[in-house]
């Protein structure tokens, strides 16, 4: 008996200490999402090539890593993250379980 009830408080101190990171890589979109938005260069496809400057080029090369960095990021977080309705599963709860025993 004592042994599970170590065991179950190694699991309340491990989720306890990890409740943060369920939100990291949505967080990390929406930072990447505000960085691109400092990036951005209107109407680029517009410009004729022999007008852009090295400075709009370097901005929209910017723009686009970031929105990439920032949809990589939210895709991650979709597929990993417990805060989602389908990865409720995932998520931990903080009352403690009693073990599956066969």
């Amino acid at each position: 008996m004592e042994f599970a009830e170590q065991v179950l408080d190694n699991r309340r101190e491990y989720y306890d200490s990890t409740m943060g990171r369920h939100t990291m890589y949505l967080v990390l979109s929406i930072i990447f999402s505000c960085l691109a938005a400092f990036f951005y260069v209107p109407n680029f496809l517009d410009i004729p090539f022999g007008v852009m400057t090295a400075r709009l080029l370097f901005g929209q090369l910017g723009f686009v890593i970031a929105v990439l960095a920032g949809l990589a990021t939210f895709s991650h977080s979709v597929e990993k993250e417990g805060i989602w309705p389908w990865n409720r599963c995932r998520m931990p709860s903080r009352e403690a379980h009693p073990a599956k025993r066969d």
